[in-house]
């Protein structure tokens, strides 16, 4: 008998705010059309030249404007990467505060 850890996804499941992710992005993409557009301008400017950040985004925006299907991790993405440019500033800030001091960030702090 197995038992189903709560804590993990199950293969087949979505991560629980991925809907709000994709119900923010929607609605981002409507009712802020003048950002929205900077935006997406930017990352296709930043995936032609290679970013790829910017291109995993582009793809993640292509697949939602033709209607065919994303999965959690790339819309969440995607929504982080927009909230992440209209609060530039503020996220840093928050990010710049470290528990251990001692230690600083590098590409190595998580290991997925």
């Amino acid at each position: 008998m197995s038992t189903v850890d709560p804590t993990e996804l199950l293969p087949t499941e979505f991560h629980p705010a991925a809907l709000q992710a994709y119900r923010w992005l929607k609605g981002f993409m409507i009712t802020n059309e003048k950002e929205y557009i900077q935006f997406r301008l930017a990352l296709s400017i930043a995936a032609d030249h290679g970013n790829r950040h910017a291109q995993v985004c582009m793809g993640t925006i292509e697949r939602l404007q033709n209607g065919q299907p994303v999965s959690d991790r790339y819309l969440m993405g995607l929504a982080w990467t927009f909230i992440y440019l209209l609060n530039q500033e503020y996220i840093d800030g928050i990010a710049e505060q470290r528990l251990d001091p001692a230690n600083p960030p590098d590409e190595t702090e998580f290991k997925l």
